[in-house]
């Protein structure tokens, strides 16, 4: 049996428990663990399903993104992702100097201000995956 603890508002698994004894289910439910049918007793993948009406779903992929890999000149715009749903956000990770990011009608753009290396993550609202991708600023020609 599988056990699963989950946020109730937006079905965010939080962790999983397979247990194959009795013992083990009473003291999960005691826990408070909720126990949802699940197909088989494979390992759930927490970061890629969610639970909507007590049942286990597939997150939707990722938005597309232009590359995983986004060379930029310093001063000039580039695209990251089309089609993005409303409500997208675009964080970066890598330091101080991280490149302006423009998210208009489904377009994420960044316009680099500065030299350096940074990681992207284009999050498209819950519970559609996250993507990610790596950009590197030159100083240009």
């Amino acid at each position: 049996m599988i056990y699963i603890k989950f946020d109730n508002r937006t079905g965010e698994i939080i962790s999983t428990l397979d247990v194959t004894r009795l013992e083990d289910a009473l003291a999960a439910v005691r826990a408070g663990w909720e126990e949802l049918l699940a197909g088989s007793a494979e390992p759930i993948d927490t970061a890629a399903h969610y639970v909507a009406d007590g049942v286990i779903c597939c997150r939707p992929s990722p938005p597309p993104i232009e590359a995983t890999e986004v060379d930029a000149i310093v001063g000039a715009p580039a695209v990251l992702a089309r089609g993005l749903p409303e409500g997208t956000t675009c964080t970066f990770a890598g330091g101080p100097g991280a490149p302006d990011v423009t998210l208009q009608d489904g377009v994420a753009t960044v316009s680099p201000i500065a030299r350096g290396v940074w990681s992207a993550e284009i999050a498209p609202p819950w519970p559609q995956q996250a993507a990610h991708c790596r950009i590197a600023v030159s100083a240009g020609a």
